[in-house]
């Protein structure tokens, strides 16, 4: 998977992330932290598999 397209999946991150947290700033930072950790997994060589 290539990091553009991780775009995609934002909105279903950010979804699951105002379930779980119940409150949208808190749901939008996890959502971030997740995002970024996804690009340092994917720029370290390794591949996503969703």
């Amino acid at each position: 998977m290539k990091p553009k397209e991780l775009e995609k999946y934002v909105n279903y991150i950010l979804k699951i992330a105002v379930m779980k947290c119940g409150n949208l700033d808190e749901a939008q930072d996890l959502c971030q932290e997740t995002m970024l950790a996804a690009l340092k997994y994917l720029s370290d060589g390794k591949k996503l598999i969703i």
